[in-house]
Formats: structure tokens, sequence, C-alpha cells
């Protein structure tokens, strides 16, 4: 049935998609049927952190040849899904929008950046319509201004996101202040790009407090003693649905639960096992505890919760502390324990994170999410396959793939080390990490800047562009190149 429904996916050119659509939806259908009957998806305690075990995988669905079809088509999909809100529990299906897990990660980033882009549309429209009808001037008013100073980054970025929660759905515009004085930069996304990046950053340095890292150093948790308001988690999840809304990846570290918790998926002792291991190895042994687990542990509905450092004592129903634990209850125990640590312990910061998130990234597109999609498209994908950027890369200016300083350019970044590949993908796209679609779909370019010089590479991030000088060797090349790349920050500024 995949194969027929990619059949008829590369027939649409010569057909149209209005003579194909009908059959693509009943093939659909049926492959839906068959979706229902495996139980794909529904995971469960056991399993890895996505709670795959015990279902057929999501990519396993996936149709490739899906993503074939245009933005056009695609947002023909989307309408049809929203305007038949009353149909969806039709028998038929009205929308390939239905059937998200056809549709793998990168086809359905474009379908939410189609439904971001509807709603900035709108916006827009909205605004001008009000400063004709003289409640304000139109300057200015389609877009989320952001104004910061590097210097007081954290604090200009709480203060715009606070003040101006009506216009989080505009286009984005960011400038950078340093030394009283704009930066030069027009925002045409790599801005944007710094400005997330460096703000993720702070905000998740363990220093500033509110995250704290977790075993083995790879993720970071809400840090419930931290004591920072709750406006400042709720700045953290604005920010990354700003990041989605607007097209930007962000090195963030949360582990999948994080994720789960967003998309309204209930944790389960194998988050618990994934965020906290020594923790859920310890009550895994309770479980299978073959003694008397009464009389020989002496545990209640109570726990010693060491979060971070901090110790405290909390009972996990009320009058816990005089409910004993026993070989029938110890299963609910558990249950209790791990939701009390995952959900209980960083309610406030938690809610106050997932309501930022989703004031600005809460459109229906959400749902068509897996919690592992959700994490690729704010983090991008870790692998970064540099022959596949190569392969992608155009040339202007003169420039071709076998001009000399090219060759030579591509053979010096083959030598780098992973850091230095990923500070040459930041200082030339703004982000250190590949696109849902892999470095492949980057459309990076390479611009001749002159003939041979002392001057260092430079970049224009919001178009991927790099500014290559037309190096007499390979080692002035390599050298010039290390340095730039080692040294950037900031547009404008030497």
């Amino acid at each position: 049935m995949q194969a027929y429904i990619s059949e008829l996916v590369h027939q649409v050119p010569a057909q149209g998609w209005e003579a194909l659509r009908e059959k693509v939806l009943l093939a659909a259908h049926v492959v839906d049927t068959l979706h229902r009957a495996a139980g794909a998806g529904a995971g469960g305690a056991g399993g890895d952190a996505w709670g795959d075990a015990g279902a057929i995988p999501p990519h396993e669905f996936y149709n490739g040849d899906l993503g074939l079809l245009s933005d056009d088509l695609l947002d023909l999909e989307y309408r049809h899904w929203v305007s038949s809100a009353a149909e969806r529990d039709a028998p038929l299906l009205v929308s390939l929008c239905q059937v998200p897990y056809l549709l793998d990660p990168e086809t359905k980033s474009r379908v939410l950046l189609l439904e971001a882009l509807y709603q900035k549309h709108h916006e827009v429209r909205s605004a001008h319509a009000h400063a004709l009808s003289g409640g304000g001037p139109a300057e200015g008013a389609p877009w989320l201004h952001v104004r910061v100073r590097r210097t007081h980054l954290l604090e200009d970025a709480l203060r715009e996101v606070v003040h101006r929660r009506a216009d989080l759905k505009k286009p984005l515009r960011v400038v950078f202040v340093s030394g009283g004085v704009e930066e030069e930069g027009l925002d045409e996304g790599g801005v944007a790009k710094e400005f997330f990046q460096l703000l993720i950053r702070e905000l998740f340095d363990a220093s500033y407090g509110m995250f704290g890292a977790l075993e083995g150093g790879r993720y970071l948790w809400f840090d419930a003693r931290s004591g920072e308001p709750e406006v400042s988690y709720q700045l953290v999840g604005t920010l990354l649905g700003l990041a989605i809304y607007n097209g930007h990846i962000l090195d963030v570290h949360l582990p999948p639960v994080a994720y789960k918790k967003l998309l309204g998926v209930e944790p389960t002792l194998a988050d618990l096992r994934a965020t906290f291991p020594a923790l859920a190895h310890g009550l895994e042994a309770l479980l299978g505890y073959g003694g008397d687990v009464e009389g020989d542990l002496c545990y209640t509905f109570e726990v010693d919760v060491d979060l971070f450092g901090e110790p405290r004592t909390v009972e996990l129903v009320p009058g816990g502390a005089a409910i004993a634990v026993t070989a029938d209850n110890r299963r609910q125990f558990v249950e209790l324990y791990a939701r009390y640590v995952l959900e209980e312990a960083v309610r406030p910061q938690f809610d106050a994170f997932a309501a930022g998130f989703l004031q600005v990234c809460g459109g229906p597109a959400l749902s068509m999410f897996e919690p592992r999609e959700l994490e690729l498209l704010v983090c991008g994908l870790p692998h970064l396959d540099f022959d596949a950027l190569e392969r992608g890369t155009q040339y202007e200016g003169g420039y071709g793939p076998e001009t000399p300083v090219v060759r030579d350019f591509w053979a010096v970044v083959k030598e780098m080390t992973l850091e230095e590949k990923r500070r040459l993908l930041s200082f030339t796209t703004g982000s250190d990490r590949a696109p849902v679609g892999g470095l492949g779909s980057l459309q990076m370019v390479v611009q001749r800047n002159g003939g041979d010089t002392m001057r260092l590479p430079t970049s224009h991030t919001c178009f991927n562009v790099l500014l290559l000088p037309e190096y007499a060797g390979r080692e002035k090349l390599r050298s010039r190149l290390l340095l730039a790349i080692g040294n950037a920050r900031g547009f404008g500024l030497q």
C-alpha cells in the first residue's frame, strides 16, 4: 500500500493533485487501519527513552515520497484539516494531516512552518488594519522587533517577551546593541539565530541555576530549588517556541521526557530510567525483590528525594508516612515515585516552560509530531554529514567545485576536528547543528570575495553564505579560516 501511495505521488506532476488526492487518501485510510491494529507508536514502560518498545518504530511508517509534494499542496492539506474539525471522526480521511505518521519529520516541519507563515501573515494584516483604522502607527507594527544589549541580553530579552506577548506571532526582527550603538546586520534570519544561541546558552548554563546537569552530564533538567521566578522558565519555553516558529534550531539538552510532556504524554518508569538511571535502577530492584518487602525494606509511601544535592521528604499520598510498602502495593509506590520526580517536583517550573512554548507554537500542526520528532525540530540533527554539505553547496562570484581554492577549502574541512567543523557551520549559518533534513538540505553558498589577501573569510549567516577570498595556497587558507571561525561573534564587529 505504501508503494501504491508512492506511485500516485509520482503521478502528481502529470495528472495534478486533485485528480489523485482521493485515491491517496483512500490508500492512507487502509494504512491507518493497519497502523491502529499494530498498535504502532503506543510505547510503554519498557524499551528506550522514547517508549518504542512493543510497538513498530514510527520511522517504519514514513512515506518519503509524500515529501515530494509541494508546499502549496501541503498547505492545501493543512487547510482541509483545520477547516474540517467536525469531520475528523468520519469513516474516511479528509486530509493527510490526519495520518502524520506517514510524513517524515522534514515534511511535518514544512507543515508547521506553513502554519507559522499563515499566522504571521494574519498578524501583519491585522497590524495594518489596526493602523489604518486609527489605532496606532503602522511603522514597525507588523514585526516583533526585539532590541537587546549584549551586556544585558537576558534582562532585555525578558523585558521584550513579557511586554510584547501579543506580538509573539509576528515576524521576528532582532537588533543587537554594543557600546550603545546598534550593530550592523539586517536581520534576515542570521541575527535572530545568534540571539537564540546566546540566550539559550546563558539560560541553560548550570551556573545560572535554572537547570541542573543529570547523571552522565548529557542532559539538563529543571532545578526545583533554583529560586528563579516562573516567568524565567516561561521565557525559556517562549524562546524554544519562537525558534521553531521562525525556523531556527537550538543547542538544547533536555531529556526525552521533556518533549513527551510538551505533547501531553504521561511519563513512565522508562522515562525515569532515561532521566535518573540510578534512581530507576533502585526502584526496579524493589519490583524484583523476592524477600519480605515490608519486613526487610521498611519502606513507606514517602520518599527522601535528592535532586541536585538537596534532600527532602515527601509523602506520595496523604498519610503516606503511615502506609507500608508491601509486595502487593509496591508497583503503585514505584509509579507514584516516578510521577513525583518527573512531574510534581518540577510542576511550577515545567508548567511555566510549557505555557511559554505553547503560547507561540501550540497550533494544530504541533500535534502531528512524535516526541522524538519534536526534539529534532528543536535541536536539529546531531550527526553532521559534511560530504552531503559539499554535494549540496552552490558557488558564486566565479567559483565552482573545481576551482583550486574551493578544492583546498574542502580538503581543509575534511581535516578539521569535529569541534572545528561545528565552528565552521556556526560561522557560516549561525547554528552548529544540521536542520531536520540534514546538511544536504542546508543550501550553503561559497562566494568569491576578492583575490589573494590577508583578510579573513566572512559570512552572511542570514543566507548561509561563506565569503572566501581566493587565497594563494592551502596552508594560508587553513590559517585564515581557522582564525576566522575561532574568533567570530557579532554583526559588523571587528
